[in-house]
C-alpha cells in the first residue's frame, strides 16, 4: 500500500519565481521529466524559460531545484534522454 507523504501533499513545491539559492540544471525539461519531478522528488523547484546567449532567439524550458542532490538526480536520470 502506498502512503501519502503529507509534506508533499500540503506544501507548495513549485514556485513561480527562482530564489537566488536554487540551482539550475542544464538538461531541458519535458512533460515526462516534469511528471518524474512531481512524483519522485520531494523538494521545491521552479520552472522558467531560459534563453541561450550563443544562439539567437533560442529558448528552452529549464528547471531549478532548491536541493542540489535533487538537481543531481534529475541530471543523472534525464541528461541522456534529450
Amino acid at each position: 500500500m502506498n502512503e501519502i507523504n503529507l509534506q508533499i501533499w500540503y506544501s507548495e513545491r513549485e514556485l513561480e519565481f527562482v530564489p537566488p539559492h536554487f540551482m539550475r540544471v542544464e538538461t531541458n525539461l519535458t512533460e515526462e521529466s516534469l511528471f518524474w519531478v512531481q512524483s519522485r522528488l520531494q523538494g521545491r523547484y521552479s520552472i522558467q524559460i531560459a534563453y541561450d546567449n550563443n544562439v539567437l532567439f533560442t529558448e528552452r524550458t529549464c528547471v531549478y531545484f532548491e536541493d542540489p542532490a535533487e538537481a543531481m538526480l534529475f541530471e543523472l536520470r534525464w541528461s541522456g534522454s534529450n
